[in-house]
């Protein structure tokens, strides 16, 4: 028998009408039927007000919260997830909760199958679909996440945020894709700053977690996408994720499972954001961007495991990983000096 409970979905709208039409009908056309969908303003452009006000008149499931000032800034990128995800949070009347981003979108059984996954575990405290790829017209990406979202249907969240940290092949997702239960994700401590750690190593790991290969949630990739703007202008979260540290008492939530555990997910989850920070570093080093670098330099110098990261041995490692990148650069960069030469009458490079 089809479950009968209150489900929640909320999208932070501020630009893109055109991908954001596509999310909100992937939620009303759910094949569960008993939505919340709350729609956030987020001081929101004038063309995507006008989307969210078309959208509510259509239908009762739809709430609006809205912000006089857009909740973002690049001093603090993460503001809008303490502002408006909570916000969301605390007018959500569902059982079940979960955020979707303007530009993706459900497969249309996917909120039942979610619910399906707490129905049948009581134990079940998180669940998650695939995470499938999409081009900005809606084609499948040629990415997968298939292979690194090799579980069971239902497993200890423990052992699955222990294998993420181990580099394991048990999950792997571009963004946050968990579903809560509403009680569980304010008991935790709500949405913070460092969201997808906060989710995986903060409460994930605390309860059964659940999964559904055939429930697809659909990432869009394109211009424009938040993650790719602050890592090109060298931001990285290693920051919200020491405060998630101190935040959360996450080594002492962690031990639970014995402090040798705990010491280890503490020391590899400050280890990978380091190496986050140098791969940005490096990353925009090879595109020619040094404001981005001097940033990421900026935020990144102290913190040892940065410098870590330049270590002789690891150092060509992420030099290699980007030599195609680096040397695309490199002909584009050439390409623009030889086009200022030709410009200004100065010398030009010699043909070989």
């Amino acid at each position: 028998m089809p479950s009968s409970s209150l489900f929640t979905v909320f999208i932070p709208a501020f630009h893109h009408p055109e991908f954001l039409r596509q999310s909100i009908q992937s939620v009303l056309s759910q094949t569960h039927r008993n939505i919340e969908l709350i729609l956030i303003d987020n001081g929101a452009l004038p063309d995507v007000k006008k989307c969210l006000s078309e959208a509510k008149e259509s239908d009762a499931r739809i709430n609006i919260i809205s912000f006089a000032e857009n909740q973002f800034s690049f001093d603090d990128p993460h503001l809008m997830i303490h502002v408006c995800w909570n916000a969301a949070l605390q007018a959500a009347a569902g059982e079940y909760i979960i955020h979707l981003s303007y530009d993706d979108m459900f497969s249309p059984d996917y909120l039942e199958k979610m619910i399906a996954l707490f129905d049948e575990n009581p134990a079940c405290t998180s669940a998650a679909g695939l995470p499938v790829g999409i081009n900005i017209d809606g084609s499948r990406h040629d990415s997968s996440f298939m292979g690194g979202n090799s579980r069971p249907r239902y497993v200890e969240g423990y052992i699955l945020a222990l294998d993420r940290l181990r580099g394991g092949k048990m999950f792997q997702a571009p963004g946050d894709i968990f579903t809560f239960r509403r009680e569980t994700l304010i008991a935790a401590g709500g949405y913070h700053r460092s969201l997808e750690d906060s989710q995986l190593f903060g409460i994930v790991p605390f309860g059964v977690s659940g999964f559904d290969s055939s429930a697809y949630k659909l990432w869009r990739y394109h211009d424009g996408q938040l993650n790719k703007e602050l890592a090109n202008a060298g931001i990285f979260t290693t920051a919200s994720a020491e405060s998630l540290i101190r935040d959360w008492q996450l080594e002492g939530r962690w031990q639970v499972f014995g402090e040798d555990v705990a010491r280890e997910v503490i020391s590899v989850f400050r280890q990978k954001e380091a190496k986050a920070a140098s791969a940005i570093f490096v990353r925009n080093l090879s595109a020619f961007r040094f404001g981005a670098c001097l940033k990421t330099f900026s935020l990144a110098w102290r913190f040892s495991g940065f410098w870590a990261s330049f270590h002789w041995r690891s150092l060509p490692k992420l030099l290699w990983r980007y030599r195609r990148h680096f040397a695309s650069n490199a002909l584009k960069f050439m390409g623009m000096q030889e086009h200022v030469r030709r410009l200004t009458g100065g010398p030009r490079a010699a043909k070989r």
